[in-house]
């Protein structure tokens, strides 16, 4: 495309856009009304929404509804989590207190409350958590400290603590759970966080260090934590070995060791690799680092030569040359190519999508590989997903959803969109402060 049309193209697109950015709101065609103070994305056929509550203190109380807006649980619950449309984790406790019971569509307990927290992995398998009292003391008045750092002194209990303060995932009895809440294995993890690779397949990480959980076998696959971990292809792992690295597969023996400085988990058959230099700057010892690819046989296919790269996320890759911005298919051929003087920002998004903020405070959207669309600094991009984005009115701050080719798909009139969606095209929108859903097939 030479400049001229291009200007021309953009001033069509520029004038499409001012006539459908401000359609009036009561265009909207909303398929449950927005009467609910929370709104999550719907799963399973179902959605968690929530309504504020005078009597508990203005809480915000969670209940269940159904795609026709017909409610499956009722307003009761502080929390509810469910992997199926037939059993519901529920708890009707606050903060550091919380506990979770099992129940069926009937609101029958299947589990009496017990564990302190609990998150879902599919609609068979649950992970839950019980955290000793002394340790929920303890993690409230670390994440009151975290909160207040500036302003109040280190708690006695947490600097006197034998072991790091919890954060993030945590738990002393970590156990897997089926829908029937029986439980299928267990582990004693202090300070744990996860990574899920698959259903049984979990990198774990605490202050030692990280380590690969079967959670269906019940134990680690490594005999000790490791410095370096990463998740590759196929369910293998990538870990430092000895002064090298390793892979590994999903049952913890080593398939083949390589001889990089760096190396990271393998997507799209590449793995980023990097070499590392040193140099002294007084007594500290400073390093550098020129990244590239390696193939699964330890061969380099793209040169060690690169300020950074990315994975093959989206199956595209974005390298920092140190001069360009490139974006390379898993062939290595570049797709797209731009000076790193002229840009103020360069973000890798979901679904190999790319911002690029240029100088002059304009922004490229490169979808596939290409710019699809250049959009001024009174628009900024929220969400992008395979099919559209989620747009932000700068002058206004309300959201607003966009396809692939700038048409407006819904005007910037709205508090916030949660652009996620599962199953059907049931969008959760905020308007005038209350959330309710908008069937995206009534707009496409």
């Amino acid at each position: 495309m030479n400049r001229k049309n291009g200007v021309v193209r953009t001033f069509l697109f520029m004038l499409a856009f001012n006539y459908a950015f401000h359609l009036p709101a009561q265009n909207i065609k909303w398929e449950i009304p927005p009467v609910y103070d929370e709104a999550r994305d719907f799963s399973h056929g179902c959605a968690v929404v929530g309504k504020r509550n005078k009597d508990k203190g203005g809480w915000i109380m969670t209940g269940l509804i159904n795609e026709k807006g017909k409610l499956v649980l009722p307003f009761e619950y502080t929390d509810i989590r469910y992997g199926s449309d037939q059993a519901f984790w529920v708890s009707d406790s606050f903060h550091f207190n919380r506990k979770y019971k099992l129940i069926d569509r009937k609101n029958r307990v299947i589990q009496p409350f017990k564990y302190n927290k609990v998150d879902i992995l599919d609609a068979l398998h649950a992970i839950g958590y019980i955290i000793p009292a002394e340790d929920r003391e303890i993690i409230e008045l670390a994440e009151r400290f975290r909160k207040n750092r500036e302003d109040i002194e280190e708690p006695e209990i947490l600097s006197n603590a034998s072991q790091p303060v919890p954060s993030g995932t945590f738990g002393r009895s970590l156990v897997l759970l089926d829908n029937r809440a029986e439980e299928l294995s267990a582990s004693r993890i202090f300070d744990m966080n996860y990574q899920k690779i698959n259903d049984s397949i979990f990198i774990v990480f605490n202050y030692k260090g990280s380590n690969i959980f079967n959670l269906r076998l019940g134990r680690m696959l490594l005999d000790k934590p490791h410095q370096y971990l990463s998740a590759s292809e196929g369910g293998k792992f990538v870990i430092n070995h000895d002064t090298s690295f390793a892979l590994i597969n999903p049952e913890g023996a080593i398939e083949r060791i390589y001889g990089f400085n760096v190396m990271y988990g393998f997507n799209a058959g590449k793995a980023k690799i990097a070499t590392r230099t040193a140099r002294k700057n007084g007594i500290q010892t400073v390093y550098t680092y020129k990244y590239g690819f390696a193939d699964f046989a330890g061969n380099v296919c793209l040169a060690m030569t690169n300020q950074e790269v990315s994975d093959f996320g989206g199956g595209t890759a974005l390298v920092t040359t140190g001069t360009d911005y490139e974006i390379i298919d898993t062939a290595l051929q570049v797709l797209f190519k731009i000076s790193m003087d002229s840009v103020q920002s360069f973000d890798k998004r979901e679904y190999g999508n790319y911002l690029i903020k240029k100088k002059d405070n304009r922004t490229m959207i490169i979808h596939g590989g290409r710019v699809k669309m250049v959009v001024g600094e009174n628009i900024s991009i929220s969400n992008m997903t395979l099919t559209d984005l989620t747009i932000i009115d700068q002058g206004t701050n309300k959201y607003g959803l966009w396809d692939w080719n700038g048409k407006v798909i819904l005007p910037a009139i709205f508090d916030s969109l949660n652009n996620k969606r599962t199953g059907k095209n049931l969008l959760a929108a905020k308007y005038k402060g209350k959330y309710g859903y908008i069937d995206l097939k009534a707009y496409r």
